[in-house]
């Protein structure tokens, strides 16, 4: 794990802190200090973005219309039942 630095304004610091101190009290995250907290919010981000990807990808997918037909939608359904 690599060490990093950065500089807040205290403005900034006190905001870090109060959120330390809220995600301090929900069960999720009990044990909290300021490099967990930002690995936290990092994690988040990258969830966010994955996911905002993903409904990109699929809009494409759809506008394009690139996703099965309605053959292969219902052949789809017909083998889920048959294999149970």
């Amino acid at each position: 794990m690599s060490n990093i630095s950065i500089y807040l304004s205290s403005e900034k610091e006190k905001a870090l802190d109060d959120l330390i101190e809220y995600y301090s009290k929900r069960s999720v995250l009990k044990s909290l200090n300021r490099s967990a907290l930002i690995d936290h919010l990092i994690e988040q981000e990258a969830q966010r973005i994955e996911i905002e990807q993903m409904v990109e990808d699929a809009v494409y997918i759809d506008e394009n219309d690139l996703g099965w037909s309605e053959e292969e939608l219902s052949c789809q359904a017909i083998d889920a039942e048959v294999s149970g």
